[in-house]
């Protein structure tokens, strides 16, 4: 009788769980996304709130990053002018070097600007990460989102808005 009970409870507490993120995704779609246009180029991407603004200078190179975490996904876009923001190919060195695996990269365009777009798990997340060519500048995309969806309407529609 006790197994039965057991095994209720944790059907029960599955379901919750299961209710629980549904009901956390539709509210990140429902909310209403706010447009952020870069300072140092003409970028601009939409957040599901007002996101977390930085800009710092090293050596040569300008940095503007704008973040933000809604539910269980994280969305960030870096502008990076100047220094050499633009040599070479493009790799998710810091991701990689903290243990995320890399399961396919893709050369494409977004808005005619060359991309190179690479789709991770880290963490037990998924995460697409694009490093995108524009002007004299290196803009790269980042969203993170939980490994068992791909992606969630809510990645996908930060992914979708951004600008250049």
């Amino acid at each position: 009788m006790s197994r039965l009970l057991k095994l209720l409870f944790l059907i029960v507490l599955a379901y919750g769980g299961y209710q629980w993120y549904n009901k956390s995704e539709l509210i990140e779609q429902q909310l209403d996304w706010q447009s952020y246009k870069f300072k140092t180029q003409n970028v601009t991407a939409k957040f599901p709130v007002q996101p977390t603004v930085k800009n710092k200078s090293i050596k040569s190179s300008s940095i503007e990053f704008a973040g933000v975490r809604s539910g269980k996904t994280e969305f960030s876009v870096t502008v990076i002018t100047g220094g050499s923001a633009l040599r070479g190919d493009y790799y998710p060195d810091s991701l990689v070097k903290k243990g995320a695996q890399v399961l396919s990269n893709n050369n494409t365009y977004i808005d005619s600007h060359y991309t190179q777009e690479y789709e991770l798990v880290y963490n037990g997340r998924s995460v697409i990460q694009r490093f995108i060519h524009f002007n004299d500048s290196l803009v790269t995309q980042t969203a993170f989102y939980l490994e068992s969806e791909y992606p969630t309407e809510s990645a996908q529609k930060f992914l979708d808005s951004i600008s250049l």
